[in-house]
């Protein structure tokens, strides 16, 4: 077995916002500005991809079932299609992605996570709008920065991966790294050749991309150190 050696993260210098995620920003940060919330929500395209996925094999899986179950009303015997491989990779297809994949993406869907950020602090939430569940609070006077972070490929044809990065305080840190769930569930901690010191990246997949993630995590924390 093949391991690749960490290569350590490079704070990644942000480049200009195109124009559409310079409208995003604009229009998220005015609606922070005149409620003091705004949520960050992760993108649902890959649980999307995966319940369409799901859908087009359970089908396909079904649709074989079926075939077979017409070919012993047409004579066929019964126990030619028991011993048929393909019977049973059929019956499997369809347990898998019928009756567990599509519920799994569905309820991915459902309960896909967001990141609040608040003039207080940041905290995640799960489900629908209504039905909402809070975990954890990070305040502000936790963070010390926001930086965005560049993970070298290590893997072609592996992208390079961007991430939000918090460098948290001293006592902020130790803390989240002896009681995880006591802050934000989305931040992960983090390793220190690939992000330096006492510092948690926020998963990636947002809605509006990680470029727009940063620029807003940024000005919230700009607006909380002047506050504070």
């Amino acid at each position: 077995m093949r391991h690749h050696r960490l290569r350590p993260g490079v704070r990644a210098e942000p480049k200009p916002l195109s124009p559409a995620q310079a409208r995003r920003v604009e229009e998220q940060w005015s609606t922070f500005t005149r409620t003091g919330h705004l949520e960050v929500s992760m993108s649902t395209g890959r649980s999307v991809l995966l319940l369409i996925g799901a859908v087009v094999f359970a089908g396909l899986a079904a649709l074989a079932i079926v075939v077979n179950v017409q070919a012993v009303m047409w004579g066929e015997e019964t126990w030619h299609i028991l011993l048929n491989p393909m019977f049973w990779i059929f019956v499997a297809g369809f347990v898998l992605f019928g009756v567990l994949g599509i519920p799994a993406a569905t309820v991915a869907i459902a309960n896909r996570p967001s990141l609040v950020l608040t003039r207080e602090g940041y905290f995640r939430v799960v489900g629908l709008p209504g039905r909402c569940l809070r975990h954890g609070f990070l305040p502000c006077t936790a963070v010390e920065a926001v930086i965005l972070t560049n993970i070298p490929s290590l893997r072609w044809p592996m992208p390079p991966t961007r991430l939000v990065t918090l460098v948290l305080t001293p006592e902020t840190f130790d803390r989240h790294i002896a009681h995880q769930r006591a802050t934000n569930r989305r931040l992960r901690p983090a390793e220190s050749r690939f992000f330096g010191p006492r510092a948690v990246a926020l998963h990636d997949g947002y809605r509006h991309g990680t470029r727009v993630a940063f620029e807003l995590f940024a000005c919230v924390h700009r607006q909380a150190v002047r506050e504070f």
